[in-house]
């Protein structure tokens, strides 16, 4: 496999057979990056590569555009699809996994930005973390797999008791999670468009990044959810509002960062613990109240700095003093005493 970048300057259907090791992988990977021309790549023939992937060791030149690929069929000979396996392949329209891969590894697919449907091969056992996390135009994801089971697109573990992927295109002004639902997979929701989720009462926690960028336009996390993941509605810009019921104990490090258009937020007594940034960079927020009896011990930067005239903290009267006290409360424009009925 000895061959130079410029034999591949203007190919664009490429086949490549025999004997392959990682080395010539990363070769590939690199010539990917860096302007080739390939729009369809098949590896079906190649030997000698049990895990497979096209972002080993890359090297991204800024001034280059990204990779032209469309298409890939994967190595025959393949079982494991490596982490990060096409990530920012924004080109990438189709994929042919091999019947043999059991496995594909945590973010096999995130920023496939062209890729519109998905189907799990038959041969897979194991899924990981932010596979297809802002593939902005996919539409659904089925499954050959007994192991995961397909329901109107979205992804679940074959007893339906993980949600494990819900398409980024496939648009909802509510979508219900299905009862039975114990687990949210990292990611599960991230860049998803829908305006508002109702969560099961089998659900007991929001895992990390689950909604993060999503297109919520409102929240109300019910009683049975005791936690709520790191980053797991960062970035949502049309959050406007949220609601913590009575029974979430722990709010996670950066869970609604960047909530740029949030306004207002109730928060529980039962929250005992709220991460560090949990609210950074929430400017808009004209209310936020917290019914705690005694301030959290939080820092500074839970908030950050609110914009003028904004961030007014309300707190039950007996919990005041706690709170003044609390460097960690310093940052909103003051501090009230809930009124009568709040």
């Amino acid at each position: 496999f000895m061959i130079t970048d410029s034999m591949w300057t203007n190919l664009q259907n490429v086949k490549i057979t025999g004997l392959l090791n990682q080395k010539d992988l990363i070769f590939l990977s690199n010539l990917l990056h860096r302007g080739a021309q390939i729009r369809v790549l098949d590896l079906r023939d190649v030997d000698g590569l049990e895990e497979f992937g096209l972002n080993l060791n890359v090297k991204k030149t800024n001034n280059i555009p990204n990779n032209h690929l469309n298409a890939v069929y994967a190595p025959l000979s393949s079982k494991v699809l490596l982490a990060n396996a096409f990530a920012g392949f924004e080109k990438l329209e189709k994929v042919c996994l091999s019947k043999n891969v059991v496995k594909m590894s945590d973010n096999a697919f995130v920023d496939c930005m062209s890729l519109s449907t998905f189907k799990v091969p038959e041969s897979i056992k194991e899924i990981g973390s932010y596979c297809f996390v802002n593939c902005k135009k996919l539409n659904a994801i089925e499954s050959a797999s007994p192991e995961y089971i397909s329901v109107d697109g979205v992804l679940y573990s074959k007893d339906k008791k993980v949600l494990i992927a819900y398409p980024a295109n496939k648009k909802s002004e509510k979508f219900t999670i299905p009862n039975g639902v114990e687990n949210l997979a990292k990611g599960a929701f991230a860049y998803a468009l829908i305006d508002d989720v109702e969560f099961p009462s089998s659900l007991t926690s929001i895992s990390d990044s689950a909604f993060a960028s999503s297109s919520l336009k409102q929240l109300s996390v019910p009683s049975n959810i005791q936690s709520i993941g790191n980053a797991a509605f960062i970035q949502d810009s049309s959050l406007s509002m949220v609601i913590v019921s009575e029974g979430v104990k722990n709010i996670g490090v950066s869970a609604f960062q960047n909530c740029v258009n949030l306004q207002s937020v109730d928060l529980s007594n039962s929250v005992e613990a709220i991460g560090d940034y949990a609210f950074w960079n929430c400017p808009n927020i004209e209310n936020f109240v917290n019914r705690a009896e005694v301030a959290q011990n939080v820092k500074p930067s839970i908030v950050g700095k609110f914009s003028r005239n904004c961030g007014q903290l309300f707190v039950e009267s007996a919990a005041m003093p706690s709170f003044r006290k609390s460097s960690g409360w310093s940052k909103f424009t003051s501090i009230e005493s809930l009124s009568l009925g709040n």
